[in-house]
């Protein structure tokens, strides 16, 4: 066999292996990814003509590189940090329970997203939220993310017209806190629209003066595609698709779906009395490396160790892979045993010994659909199960499992 033959047939092996890599890679970079927008008017779309507003432009662009990319708009025009809170947290001076509970964090993160965009651009001003307080919230929203393990990308606040020298200045400081606080995870969304006033430039006003117009959107776009926010997430060691817990006669059982695992020989399986302190309760294997969406369970047989536990699932580096924590699942045992009336039901039941004010009740049948929901569900209410299958469900309150069946007869 001859040098030269030899000498070609390596470089095709060369040039085809480095092919297939290529492949791995885009593949990895392109999702499928499941982004959620949390805001205002910007991110609503107001002031933009239809398809011409930056989310509907950033998904059409992640798209083109998989059809299964998502993005999910929870924004409403109107909102600010008020609006965006945790379930449960209010904000000193305003009413309780001004958080949205379909647009808000907690909900959010129910959607189980890969990454979270925060785009608020003035309202909390225009609320009167003093500069601590926003940040404060703005903080709190964040961390509840991270705290999830889900990272989040926050703009900066926008100009608009009519800014006296105060709040004019409110706006600076908010943006440069928002940016020495949260770095390269910080859009600057200010200073290309900016004038020198704090008003909006005319090439990107509406009417209004106040929200952008089509090339406001665009120029948007092109900011949040520059920190390329798919690159970042294919970094990651896999892609949580899920992780939930259900009670069974065994113990917890906690499930969880993955895709395109690189690397991944196991899964820590994680607990902690206070989502501070952790330890390891058991390990699963994991697939190595797999394109395909992979199902995982364990059960904790001894979940009632305390009166609230937390879950987590951990995967270390691996392959120059970053690490990477599942979103942390809270089991608060004082809301496991709600009173159903009458049970077995046929047309109506109610739910005794709940706290005073809103909660979120979510019913489910056997094979985890979800039959049913009120985000402001109250103990004085009735729940209609007339038209409901006959059979066994389960119920979710404020977010948390229960050992609750309902038996519909």
């Amino acid at each position: 066999m001859n040098k030269a033959y030899l000498f070609y047939m390596n470089f095709f092996r060369l040039v085809a292996f480095c092919f297939l890599i290529s492949i791995r890679i885009v593949i990895a970079q392109s999702g499928p990814y499941k982004i959620v927008v949390l805001g205002s008017s910007t991110s609503e779309g107001y002031g933009a003509s239809p398809g011409k507003n930056w989310t509907s432009l950033y998904q059409n662009a992640l798209k083109k590189v998989n059809s299964d990319n998502q993005i999910i708009n929870l924004a409403k025009s109107g909102y600010s940090t008020i609006q965006l809170m945790p379930d449960g947290i209010n904000v000193p001076g305003f009413p309780n329970g001004s958080w949205d509970a379909a647009r808000n964090i907690t909900y959010a993160l129910s959607l189980s997203p890969d990454a979270i965009i925060i785009n608020l651009p003035a309202n909390d001003l225009l609320y009167k939220v003093s500069l601590e307080q926003q940040q404060k919230n703005l903080e709190l929203i964040v961390n509840t993310s991270l705290k999830n393990n889900v990272p989040v990308w926050v703009t900066t606040v926008q100009p608009r017209i009519g800014l006296n020298t105060v709040s004019l200045q409110y706006q600076l400081d908010m943006k440069k806190w928002i940016q020495d606080t949260f770095k390269d995870k910080a859009i600057d969304v200010w200073t290309p629209f900016a004038e020198a006033n704090g008003s909006l430039k005319n090439q990107y006003a509406f009417t209004d003066k106040v929200h952008l117009n089509d090339a406001g959107h665009a120029l948007f776009f092109k900011l949040i595609t520059e920190v390329d926010i798919p690159r970042y997430l294919s970094e990651q060691m896999l892609k949580f698709r899920g992780f939930e817990a259900q009670l069974s006669d065994e113990g917890l059982k906690l499930s969880w779906r993955t895709c395109l695992e690189r690397g991944v020989e196991k899964f820590n399986v994680e607990k902690s009395k206070d989502s501070s302190s952790w330890y390891r309760i058991g390990v699963v294997n994991g697939a190595d490396s797999s394109n395909a969406f992979n199902d995982y369970w364990f059960i904790d047989t001894n979940d009632s160790a305390y009166p609230v536990s937390y879950y987590r699932l951990f995967v270390g580096p691996s392959r120059k892979k970053k690490s990477l924590y599942s979103k942390i699942i809270q089991i608060d045992r004082s809301n496991l045993n709600p009173k159903i009336y009458p049970n077995p039901v046929d047309n109506y039941f109610k739910i005794s010994g709940l706290t005073v004010g809103y909660h979120v009740l979510e019913i489910f049948d056997l094979l985890g659909k979800l039959i049913y929901k009120d985000d402001k569900f109250t103990g004085e209410r009735s729940v209609n199960v007339e038209r409901w299958v006959k059979g066994v469900y389960f119920m979710r309150l404020d977010r948390k499992i229960t050992r609750a069946k309902i038996i519909k007869q």
